[in-house]
């Protein structure tokens, strides 16, 4: 009944918005909380934590978001409407929110979209009492965000390109909280990592974003920027954005999203987990130390030759061309990692990957796991995961790295051969609200494992690689490109503690971090002369008053 009163209240909608941005003469809308998605800080959407089983019930839903925009703009021409995110999932969006952005940005009729990437706010606010929507899960947002823009934008016959701006955050207009001053250095390692998303096109260049949104000037006290952080934000972001302007590389694996796939879930299983948030798994993923900023779109059938490797989302129906790719690089050792449920995975790449999935669906639940240690010996073997209804795998010609206990017999979550494996994802007990406990996901170790799996797969071909200093009680964020002939790496020492439940995931940003890495300067193509290479001091991601991030920072220049 909602649905079908915003669907048919076009005329409200227009006359409404109409007849306030006249009175008072706006520039812009902006449609933040609440307008532009149903659900926010989690995944979730009109009927919960899942759609609903009625697929045209799910639909009226997306077109009544379409139609809102539709209308709004078109009794607005010549204002900018711009739309703004849920700051969670943006699979979660499409997939239970029932808000297609790449069909809203192809309609024309949005001007920009804001992800309103709090991280702070959440991640570094004591009275949270978790840890949640940290940094890395907005970078990842951001990511997948850019992949729809981009394909919407490839649609639009009549108008210029949607926008695509991240947040940057200071303080807040009704709340206590404050990251522009607590956690500054935090805040810097935003301003560049979601600066520096990008969006892989087929002819080789990137889709980059369009700049920031800071939110807010004004505090509830009636506090506002003063001079100092005002040069802060500008410096920091002006830097930024120069990088980007000269953007030659960016370095780690690509995460291939399939659009196709996501939709003919929509219709075929609304209401079923199929391990598709690729978003929240690349984001884990990025807290042991996986440089993850760049995203491509399956049909665009990429050349898959990149040595850092790709994150494939439940590839079901991919076309002749990509199998061949897929081939060819899993046959050259190229770093592959298909994600999702293995019953969805298209049969051809099972086949690459030497595996055969059970018959025998698995409910939702706890389960004990047995993870092969050797590549992370800091991991204990026997842990426990929550996972959605899954069906394992059985290993025909491939190893296998985790296995599952289902009636007495161990079957695999994670298993291929030649740097090339398939992956049963984790998922949220609760995911309307994906903390970082136990009691909501159980252990993180697995993605611990799968970052090391990369950072040690094809070494001798990267320009980069982590020695030593990042572990399971060690986490830091990497990132890494070139710009105008130089090579940029990007540290965050990012995780908060918290007194909630018992947290899956270790180490505070308290603690100093000590790293070992290696850079390939032949890799990398850039002189090796020592006269190209400074080191700058990092300084504390918690404030002047704090101890040093890292203590020490090691680099190696290999030939």
């Amino acid at each position: 009944e909602i649905s079908a009163c915003l669907v048919g209240s076009e005329m409200c909608i227009r006359d409404r918005w109409k007849s306030l941005s006249d009175y008072w003469d706006l520039d812009l809308i902006v449609l933040r909380d609440g307008f532009s998605t149903y659900f926010d800080y989690g995944r979730g959407g009109p009927f919960g934590s899942k759609s609903s089983p009625s697929v045209s019930l799910n639909e009226e839903w997306n077109v009544a978001f379409r139609s809102m925009f539709t209308e709004i703009k078109s009794s607005n021409p010549t204002r900018l409407v711009l739309g703004y995110s849920s700051a969670a999932s943006s699979i979660g969006e499409l997939r239970v929110g029932c808000l297609d952005l790449e069909a809203i940005v192809s309609d024309g009729f949005i001007d920009a979209w804001i992800d309103q990437t709090w991280a702070g706010a959440w991640n570094d606010v004591p009275e949270r009492h978790t840890a949640v929507l940290g940094w890395t899960f907005q970078l990842q947002y951001v990511l997948t965000h850019k992949a729809q823009i981009e394909g919407g934008n490839r649609k639009r016959l009549h108008s210029a390109p949607c926008k695509h701006y991240n947040l940057i955050e200071t303080f807040d207009a009704y709340e206590h909280w404050d990251t522009l001053h607590h956690v500054p250095q935090k805040l810097r390692w935003g301003i560049w990592a979601f600066n520096h998303v990008v969006f892989q096109k087929p002819n080789g260049q990137f889709g980059k974003m369009d700049g920031s949104y800071i939110s807010w000037f004004d505090q509830y006290t009636g506090r506002i920027l003063s001079e100092d952080d005002v040069h802060f934000l500008a410096q920091n972001l002006d830097l930024a954005q120069k990088s980007v302007e000269s953007l030659e590389e960016v370095y780690g694996p690509t995460v291939i999203y399939d659009k196709f796939q996501l939709d003919w879930l929509n219709k075929y299983f609304p209401t079923i987990d199929s391990g598709e948030w690729i978003d929240e798994q690349a984001a884990l993923f990025v807290k042991f130390g996986m440089p993850v900023l760049s995203i491509g779109k399956i049909e665009d059938d990429l050349d898959l030759s990149r040595n850092d490797g790709y994150l494939i989302s439940v590839p079901g129906n991919p076309s002749l061309n990509f199998l061949k790719q897929f081939d060819i690089a899993s046959k050259l050792g190229i770093p592959l990692l298909v994600i999702g449920r293995g019953d969805l995975i298209n049969p051809e790449i099972l086949q690459f990957l030497g595996l055969e999935i059970d018959s025998v669906f698995y409910p939702s639940g706890y389960y004990d796991i047995e993870i092969d240690n050797r590549i992370a010996p800091d991991i204990t073997p026997k842990q426990t995961a929550f996972l959605p209804l899954f069906k394992p795998a059985r290993t025909v010609s491939s190893i296998s790295l985790i296995d599952v206990r289902v009636q007495g017999q161990m079957r695999s979550i994670l298993a291929g051969r030649n740097n090339s494996f398939w992956w049963q994802p984790l998922d949220w007990k609760n995911p309307s609200f994906p903390d970082l406990s136990t009691e909501n996901i159980g252990s993180v170790a697995p993605h611990y494992l799968v970052s090391s799996l990369f950072n040690r797969s094809n070494v001798d071909k990267k320009v980069l690689y982590v020695l030593s200093g990042i572990n399971f009680t060690n986490p830091v964020a990497l990132h890494y490109w070139k710009s105008a002939g130089s090579f940029k790496i990007l540290l965050g020492n990012l995780e908060t503690n918290y007194t909630g439940p018992e947290p899956a995931l270790k180490g505070y940003s308290s603690t100093p971090r000590q790293l070992e890495i290696v850079v390939q300067v032949d890799n990398l193509r850039l002189s090796y002369s020592s006269s190209c290479w400074s080191l700058v001091p990092i300084q504390s991601m918690l404030g002047p008053q704090s101890l040093p991030v890292f203590s020490t920072f090691s680099l190696g220049l290999n030939r």
